[in-house]
């Protein structure tokens, strides 16, 4: 597989006007582009134009097994004389383990820059592809009006192609060039969820976190 980290150094500011991702019920693992308010997405800053940049739209979620996995992401990598871009990919599995998640994802991958000439040397066309996110939530974003590129403490990297095939299986991969990037994302790793009546009795119900009282837990384990 080929490796395009975020921006190789995700080195980023956040674009305006771009909405948040709304936040999943706490039932589900999720991996989500959160903003502040003056702010959306997560863009890497074109005034460093000589480097890679990455800029992506996440918005991830699935069950506490990686089951059910919806959503959708987009994302465009490069620089202005060679780039790449999947506009809307859906979201096709993810694992969430504590502030980690693997998000897979499949969508139509445009190629373009100024290195192509369409007289001489024209793009490839688009085609499906597979690839896979890597998105560490190492908590909230905080604008720091001392430093120009607004660089957070979280963490992602970007995996493509991951072949010509939905990706259905998100699993482990390395975090060593994982990089810093702007804005905010948010990875919630869900409780299991009861599978019996019996686990929610005797309070059993408030060690999953989710539920208001025994009933709810209750018709959340039956079948």
């Amino acid at each position: 597989m080929k490796r395009l980290s975020l921006a190789l150094v995700a080195l980023g500011l956040l674009c305006p006007g771009l909405a948040a991702a709304q936040v999943p019920p706490p039932t589900r693992d999720y991996a989500i582009s959160v903003s502040p308010p003056e702010w959306g997405g997560v863009f890497a800053d074109l005034e460093f134009s000589l480097y890679p940049y990455l800029s992506f739209r996440l918005d991830a979620s699935s069950g506490p097994s990686g089951e059910n996995p919806a959503g959708t992401l987009s994302w465009n990598f490069g620089t202005p004389g060679y780039n790449e871009s999947v506009d809307t990919a859906s979201v096709t599995c993810l694992t969430v383990t504590g502030n980690r998640a693997v998000i897979g994802g499949f969508g139509l991958r445009r190629i373009g820059g100024y290195i192509f000439d369409p007289a001489v040397n024209p793009a490839p066309p688009p085609e499906d592809i597979g690839f896979v996110l890597i998105a560490v939530d190492n908590g909230p974003f905080v604008l720091d009006p001392n430093t120009p590129l607004h660089v957070g403490p979280d963490q992602a990297m970007l995996i493509e192609p991951a072949g010509s095939t939905p990706p259905r299986n998100c699993p482990g991969v390395s975090s060593g060039s994982l990089f810093l990037v702007g804005g905010d994302l948010v990875v919630h790793d869900a409780p299991p969820m009861p599978t019996s009546k019996q686990q929610c009795k005797n309070g059993g119900w408030r060690a999953y976190g989710v539920f208001k009282n025994q009933g709810d837990c209750v018709r959340r384990a039956e079948p």
